[in-house]
């Protein structure tokens, strides 16, 4: 299967505005079509998050009381990730604005800059999903539950909107004569479906069709779950990738409580917090010392099955 398979199967007329809808679902071919018009939908968990926290505006420190914050350009993504925010700054979702100031955090600015920073970093860099981790210390941990409220709520208000969308898969399979439906366990972008050098290829054609979008990098495989269906589907078709992607539907996700979203309260629960968390953002309550081993060896059990994608605030 060569790029050039992948060209065939992009239907030409889905169109961007169909990320308007959460109900939004459509072939494998629709969906490369909405990748290469906006590639913003391949963000990872600590680009998308950093892209919501911007996109409430940001304001130098010292000019709060002059009128209306700046916008981040939704049409740019993760536009200014080359280059820090000035600090500290004055980031407009801390001020809750989805909830009326119920939550909002004062007098933290410089370290609240210091963190959103932490995820510009983390947005940018490596070469593979992996978890980016926020540790509130200092004056941020007393206002820990706020903030992490503030970031859940803000998350899961970011993925219903057009500049947010993510997607996934489901598999639409023959069992007995019957059509049966089976949905990725954890929400995994449909790209992963792609080998791996084609799939290198397709993201370079992004690339060149991206003005100033980040386009990241989309790497490893398939849960365990959707590998086994993969094969099985790939040897029915005798090894035929384009009859066997006919089976996949994909379909908009948004973030919300357990499905993107998730927070632990023990080391007991990290192994599901993980994969519930995935291609979002995990919260572990209490005092990251009591954390540090335990999230050491789910992590690693996590990465050994599939590749592993969240923000973890701890």
């Amino acid at each position: 299967m060569n790029l050039g398979r992948l060209r065939d199967l992009i239907d030409k007329s889905a169109r961007a505005e169909k990320l308007g809808s959460l109900a939004w679902s459509g072939s494998f071919g629709d969906y490369l079509s909405i990748v290469l018009e906006d590639p913003r939908v391949l963000r990872r968990s600590a680009q998308r998050l950093h892209d919501m926290v911007v996109s409430h505006g940001v304001l130098p420190c010292g000019d709060l009381s002059k009128g209306a914050p700046s916008q981040g350009d939704p049409s740019q993504g993760a536009a200014g990730l080359d280059e820090p925010t000035a600090a500290p700054a004055h980031y407009r979702l801390f001020d809750d604005p989805l909830c009326g100031g119920e939550n909002a955090v004062q007098g933290l600015a410089a370290p609240l800059a210091g963190l959103v920073e932490s995820l510009r970093v983390a947005a940018l860099g490596g070469d593979r999903p992996s978890r980016s981790l926020l540790s509130l210390e200092g004056p941020l941990a007393q206002a820990k539950p706020a903030i992490a409220t503030l970031l859940r709520q803000g998350l899961e208000s970011y993925c219903r909107a057009p500049e947010g969308a993510a997607f996934s898969f489901r598999w639409i399979l023959d069992e007995g004569g019957e059509k049966v439906t089976r949905e990725c366990p954890i929400r995994e972008e449909p790209l992963r479906l792609v080998p791996p050098e084609p799939r290198k290829n397709l993201l370079a054609e992004v690339v060149d069709s991206s003005v100033g979008t980040p386009v990241p990098v989309v790497d490893g495989g398939l849960c365990p779950t959707c590998l086994e269906i993969y094969e099985k589907l790939l040897k029915k078709h005798h090894g035929d990738w384009a009859r066997m992607v006919e089976s996949v539907q994909v379909f908009r996700w948004a973030a919300r409580e357990d499905c993107g979203l998730a927070v632990v309260s023990s080391p007991e629960g990290l192994a599901g917090g993980l994969e519930r968390a995935h291609r979002g953002l995990l919260e572990l309550e209490g005092e990251p010392s009591a954390w540090t081993e335990a999230l050491d060896r789910a992590v690693a059990a996590a990465e050994a099955r599939s590749p592993l994608d969240v923000v973890i605030l701890l």
